[in-house]
């Protein structure tokens, strides 16, 4: 927990778990819920469920910038946390 709070002050990428089956990715001041799933020892993150940033959610975003959230928040939890993490869409 240490980590986030040090990254969050340097204003780094940051993630932290918000209830069952979702993560809170903060980059640059703005934050979107993300669905995840563990599947035995990895973390799928859930592309899918990168639609919006929470401060503009009648902004959809486009694919690559979906893709560049999920890839960012991949590398946060391998770093941070020390989680295995997968990018897919989760049906």
């Amino acid at each position: 927990m240490l980590k986030y709070w040090i990254n969050r002050v340097l204003g780094r990428p940051t993630v932290r778990y918000s209830g069952q089956g979702a993560l809170l990715y903060r980059e640059n001041h703005r934050t979107i819920r993300i669905g995840v799933q563990h599947l035995q020892r990895v973390l799928t993150i859930d592309i899918g469920s990168i639609i919006s940033w929470d401060d503009k959610p009648e902004q959809v975003l486009h694919e690559n910038e979906r893709r560049r959230i999920a890839d960012a928040v991949k590398s946060v939890l391998e770093s941070q946390w020390g989680q295995d993490a997968e990018v897919h869409e989760i049906p």
